[in-house]
């Protein structure tokens, strides 16, 4: 993961990102300061540079979609996220 300080509306935060491409579907799992986990979509709502989640403010997201669209996204069946039961 990737590190990031950000600053909306004055305050200042530091969050750790990946940017993942799930078969064209382009996210970004984000993990905040306090250990909370967003996921932001690429193009939700027919933007196509912008990287939302639905109810976060608008400067939120022009901050991030900033930082997310200089990423190369990591392909998702890479990223191992659980470990997977013995067959």
């Amino acid at each position: 993961m990737k590190e990031a300080i950000i600053t909306v509306r004055g305050k200042t935060t530091t969050i750790r990102y990946m940017v993942l491409d799930r078969h064209g579907l382009f996210y970004a799992r984000v993990t905040w300061e306090n250990g909370t986990e967003t996921f932001f979509y690429k193009g939700m709502y027919g933007i196509k540079n912008r990287w939302e989640n639905i109810g976060m403010p608008d400067d939120l997201i022009q901050t991030v979609s900033e930082i997310f669209n200089k990423e190369t996204p990591v392909k998702d069946h890479v990223v191992n996220y659980w470990k997977m039961p013995p067959k």
